[in-house]
């Protein structure tokens, strides 16, 4: 047990172990549309996928001692004692897709590429220190997002000159 707080006689010993374990497997793929129209802007599809599955899981305890703890009351460093042997396993699957232009324009006006893509994510559970009623779960869920970009990429005078802009959002769900 480690002591981690120690205040007028009153102490908190932990001993925790939080292990995770993941196993995933991808495929990612890009295919160039325009091969297929012959001398046309080139336009090219890029997707992925990823499948896994990812095990946490918590051992430990957090005890209290001393006077604040005999008298009953309960704050971060008085109690309640927790003891903990739990598990929980879960499945996940998360993929993007990127779409990417790149017009064929007349000299001397440049390069230019044009893009947007569309992804989700994930994080796994886990379990967090809680010091509240021994009724109360230490167990937290994942994390999942959904995110999109949109931008351009350009050179000018013979690559003197570069002008990029990109444009991005994420919405998360269960934020951890």
């Amino acid at each position: 047990a480690i002591p981690i707080f120690s205040f007028a006689g009153q102490s908190n010993t932990a001993t925790n172990r939080h292990t995770a374990t993941s196993v995933a497997g991808y495929a990612d793929g890009s295919l160039n549309i325009s091969e297929c129209w012959g001398n046309s802007p080139k336009v090219t599809v890029t997707g992925g996928i990823r499948v896994g599955s990812e095990r946490v899981a918590h051992l430990g305890s957090q005890i209290s001692m001393g006077p604040l703890t005999d008298i009953g009351l309960e704050t971060a460093v008085s109690g309640p004692d927790r003891f903990s042997d739990t598990s929980a396993t879960d499945g996940y699957v998360t993929g993007r897709i990127i779409v990417k232009w790149e017009p064929v324009l007349p000299d001397p006006v440049g390069d230019v590429m044009l893009y947007a893509g569309y992804a989700t994510g994930y994080k796994s559970a886990g379990y967090n220190q809680l010091r509240s009623s021994s009724s109360t779960s230490i167990y937290f869920g994942p994390e999942e997002s959904q995110s999109g970009e949109a931008g351009f990429r350009t050179t000018w005078f013979d690559r003197m000159v570069k002008l990029n802009v990109t444009g991005f959002y994420t919405d998360y769900k269960d934020f951890q």
